[in-house]
């Protein structure tokens, strides 16, 4: 089959949702050019729907490119997929790994070509999650059918593990910082600074000092409301009156 009409069947194959493969799009060598993929990093929690974006640069001109997705199926799902700066990306559900992209003439577009949209296992464990693409050495080309192997960068979607949060109070108490990180990697924290409100709980005497209590509440919901008691209020001490 000659390698345009390679690119012609696969794309037939894509949009009619059958099955079949012809094999490698170019069957010319491959060229010097060293196209650039790289899929991005990104960072979820068991349930959540994230999005990988994909960037092509050092583009050498490319009309066609064909690629695998390749993922963990056990912990993500490949929900859809959105057109960035190249539009036209063609996907099957009988072929739901592969995805295929076919300008009109060759582009030489450099930035996020495509972005893919996963929904993570509600029972994923913490720890990172491989995206990448797998492609053939006649996957990508030009309009003259010559072939480029890209070097792809593989990209990551980190499940965070979070260790317990610890509670922080001003000196003064009027507000508190809430903190956690994640167990997988230390650089990743949450905060979060609130003022906190206060109330009277305990009504100073002649003799004995009064109490306030103070309470934070978080707008995250990984963080609990937080409370303190201090006797802070001064005795009214005796008063006798005038003998």
């Amino acid at each position: 089959m000659k390698p345009m009409k390679r690119i012609l069947a696969l794309l037939l194959c894509l949009l009619i949702g059958t099955a079949y493969l012809p094999g490698p799009l170019l069957a010319s060598a491959v060229t010097a050019d060293v196209p650039k993929i790289t899929l991005s990093e990104q960072i979820a929690e068991p349930g959540e729907d994230v999005t990988v974006s994909v960037e092509l640069l050092e583009n050498p001109g490319i009309m066609v490119m064909l690629f695998e997705i390749s993922y963990d199926h056990t912990l993500l799902t490949l929900t859809g997929y959105e057109d960035a700066g190249l539009t036209g990306w063609e996907r099957s559900e009988d072929l739901d790994d592969y995805i295929l992209w076919l300008g009109e003439a060759d582009s030489s577009f450099n930035d996020t070509i495509l972005k893919l949209n996963f929904h993570v296992s509600d029972t994923v464990e913490p720890g990172d999650i491989a995206v990448t693409f797998l492609c053939g050495s006649g996957d990508v080309g030009n309009h003259d059918e010559e072939a480029f192997l890209p070097e792809i960068t593989a990209g990551k979607i980190h499940i965070h593990g979070w260790g317990e949060a610890t509670y922080t109070w001003s000196e003064d108490n009027s507000s508190v910082t809430a903190t956690r990180a994640c167990t997988q990697d230390a650089t990743h924290v949450e905060t979060e600074t609130v003022n906190t409100t206060s109330a009277v709980t305990k009504a100073a005497t002649c003799e004995a000092k009064g109490e306030t209590t103070y309470t934070a509440t978080f707008t995250n919901t990984a963080f609990s409301a937080q409370t303190k008691t201090v006797t802070n209020i001064p005795a009214t001490g005796h008063d006798y009156g005038t003998p």
